[in-house]
């Protein structure tokens, strides 16, 4: 799998849409999603819990079109 930055794989993806991708590269289920405001950037924070029981958090910017 690649360990490039998530932030471009994910640009101008929907909440859903993003956390569904995130659950789906980390084999993990999505604990929560939200979208906060920093700034000029709005950026989805999506937490996923993974088959080993580790929660991680995935932060993805959301492009400006």
């Amino acid at each position: 799998s690649s360990s490039r930055g998530l932030g471009d794989v994910y640009k101008r993806q929907t909440l859903d849409e993003a956390a569904r991708q995130a659950a789906r590269q980390y084999n993990a289920k999505v604990l929560s999603a939200h979208t906060v405001q920093e700034g000029e950037r709005r950026i989805h924070v999506i937490k996923l819990l993974t088959k080993d029981g580790v929660v991680k958090v995935v932060r993805i910017t959301v492009r400006k079109r």
